[in-house]
């Protein structure tokens, strides 16, 4: 149960990293 967990939230700061990654790069072309 507790790995499960673990390798859930493990993939899901991977995706936020990369949606903060292209944010930040958005943002930074927009400006």
């Amino acid at each position: 149960m507790i790995e499960v967990e673990e390798d859930t939230l493990t993939k899901r700061i991977e995706e936020i990293k990369k949606h903060a990654r292209f944010t930040s790069r958005t943002n930074f072309e927009e400006r």
